[in-house]
């Protein structure tokens, strides 16, 4: 009876909680070369001293005033049982100058599940933060084109909206098991 109630919970919480925590992920052309990015559970899972990944990514130059730019960094180190490691990313996109920064350290604990050692679990989290911002003044908005004159766009027209801060500073947590 307890474990039936248990796997209930277990599968009403996954369900849920991507609902809970809506996010928007990074644009790389090769994720799955980006370990840390992935799943923080991959930190030090590779044969070595050390790992370090950066990949940088421009997208939409052509179609776009100003190109979807993101840069993604990392490191990491197995140390015995438990790693550790960190990434920078930094993402900026189209005219709003909108960016996103984020630092996030890494740690992983590696265990074995037999004795003969050849099957793993590895659990690992994340901790970190976010910067956000956002330059309204580059935007474009319905209310500052004109008809007067022969018409056109006018970007001394007021926007005729109300703009919250144009940055935020948020906690970042990630976890996860491979």
């Amino acid at each position: 009876m307890r474990s039936g109630f248990f796997t209930r919970l277990v599968i009403g919480a996954a369900l849920l909680l991507p609902q809970l925590a809506p996010a928007q992920d990074f644009h790389l052309s090769q994720y799955d070369a980006a370990p840390l990015h992935l799943n923080p559970a991959m930190t030090g899972l590779f044969s070595g001293l050390y790992r370090i990944h950066a990949h940088y990514r421009t997208q939409w130059a052509q179609v776009a005033s100003k190109p979807f730019q993101t840069f993604q960094a990392s490191y990491d180190m197995p140390l015995k049982k438990f790693s550790v490691g960190g990434q920078l990313m930094d993402y900026k996109a189209g005219a709003g100058s909108y960016n996103v920064f984020s630092f996030l350290g890494s740690i992983a604990y590696d265990f074995s599940v037999d004795d003969a050692d050849h099957h793993h679990f590895s659990f690992g989290a994340q901790a970190g933060f976010m910067q956000k911002s956002i330059n309204f003044s580059k935007l474009v908005f319905e209310n500052q084109y004109t008809y007067s004159n022969g018409g056109g766009f006018d970007n001394t027209l007021p926007t005729g909206e109300n703009f919250p801060s144009s940055g935020i500073f948020l906690p970042a947590l990630n976890a996860g098991l491979v």
